[in-house]
């Protein structure tokens, strides 16, 4: 039989798991010679003979690929009718976020409070489950579901695996909350979360390319030989090590979250995301690949953007810069009490309520703080303009101080994600 090197275009490869998919496959057939797998140029290069080509092509339509004229790289460039769905998600998303803003109706979610709360996470580990993250989890998945396929070891997987989350995500909270006046250490993890948020969303989009072309992801070696580590209870809790970049942004925004409880939520968040996707490949399901070019996954790359640029900006408010514009009413002064003092009364309740005020230079203030939900990112407040730092108590507490200097006094939680300010006049 007349054997020929050939170089064959596929599309829908999006990582390396996808590269172990198709050579495990390919080699099934016992006349064929692979030589590479592409995931990033979209091509595969084999020798064949030309009777081996429609059983290529029906083993790659079979684990969920397609054949193309041409190399389909990764990162397929946007079309104008996907900018097209962007600009209108958006405008859907901003629009539906300004009405139930008006309405109050953000009051009874209180974990929304902090912007990398538990739902944000949520969001996040679905979005990695599509990206980057099955680029690391993907190969193992796969691998393990050949060594054990059934249904009891995979759950014992997504077990071990939100078990250790969930822990090891606590475990970090408290780690941050030691740290928890460190300012500059705050900002700057911060700052880091929101910009790898911000990569991570932009990608899902289409946008930017995955993370993995920078060389981010588990050597593929690995991924074949991992069925053979342990029970799937181990091999689950292990995957919380695994170096994905959002991974380790959850990972981050747990450190900052202030306490076990708050990191321990946005971590087990974060795997219960990834959950469904994980899970469909590991029972050898195909229907989660499109989810990504799809209007879902634009809509969760729009979340996650908007998340990050929210995040970003609170921690610039904090040094009097802000990318969003104020659109709220005009901050009444502070009337100066009988002795002498300006009174500002401020409640905590998964926010700060109000949280600006109109004060006058060089007048003595009492910041007189009513404790009502205080956790998480709310449980202490920093103002670096004042050197001042302190935590939050159930109930009432007061802070004075002494404003020497007209313009703006920024304070905020330790993380940033919670702010409000004075306006000093003369």
């Amino acid at each position: 039989m007349n054997q020929k090197r050939r170089k064959m275009a596929v599309s829908g490869m999006h990582c390396p798991s996808c590269e172990i998919v198709v050579s495990r496959e390919l080699s099934k057939i016992q006349s064929v010679v692979l030589h590479k797998v592409s995931h990033r140029d979209g091509f595969i290069d084999l020798t064949c003979s030309e009777p081996d080509l429609p059983k290529i092509h029906d083993v790659i339509r079979k684990s969920g690929y397609s054949v193309g004229s041409e190399p389909n790289p990764v990162h397929r460039k946007n079309s104008m009718n996907d900018f097209i769905q962007i600009i209108l998600l958006l405008i859907i998303i901003l629009s539906f976020g300004r009405i139930v803003m008006s309405f109050g109706i953000l009051g009874f979610f209180p974990d929304m409070g902090e912007t990398v709360g538990p739902f944000s996470a949520l969001l996040l580990g679905l979005a990695a489950s599509v990206s980057t993250c099955l680029a690391l989890l993907g190969g193992v998945v796969i691998s393990f579901g050949t060594a054990f396929g059934n249904m009891r070891s995979h759950l014992l997987f997504h077990l071990g695996r939100f078990g250790a989350f969930f822990v090891f995500g606590g475990v970090l909270g408290v780690i941050g909350s030691l740290f928890g006046f460190m300012n500059n250490v705050n900002f700057i993890l911060t700052i880091f979360v929101s910009i790898v948020m911000l990569y991570m969303g932009l990608h899902i989009l289409g946008i930017v390319p995955s993370i993995t072309k920078f060389g981010f992801h588990l050597p593929k070696s690995l991924s074949r030989k991992f069925h053979s580590a342990g029970t799937p209870l181990l091999i689950g809790l292990l995957t919380f090590f695994l170096p994905c970049g959002f991974t380790q942004s959850a990972q981050l925004a747990a450190m900052v979250s202030g306490g076990f409880i708050g990191g321990a939520l946005i971590m087990g968040a974060f795997a219960l995301g990834t959950f469904p996707v994980l899970l469909g490949i590991g029972l050898g399901s195909t229907y989660t690949k499109g989810l990504k070019s799809g209007l879902g996954g634009k809509f969760i790359g729009i979340l996650i953007v908007i998340f990050a640029i929210y995040s970003f900006n609170n921690v610039l408010k904090i040094e009097g810069v802000s990318l969003i514009p104020s659109f709220g009413e005009s901050v009444p002064q502070v009337e100066i009490s009988e002795n002498g003092y300006q009174e500002v009364h401020m409640t905590v309740d998964y926010g700060f309520e109000p949280d600006e005020f109109t004060i006058k230079k060089d007048v003595p203030v009492k910041w007189i703080i009513n404790g009502e939900n205080i956790s998480g990112c709310v449980s202490s407040i920093i103002v670096p303009d004042l050197d001042l730092s302190f935590k939050l108590k159930e109930g009432e507490q007061i802070i004075e101080f002494t404003p020497t200097e007209a313009g703006n006094i920024y304070f905020s939680c330790s993380m940033g994600m919670v702010s409000g300010s004075f306006n000093v006049i003369e």
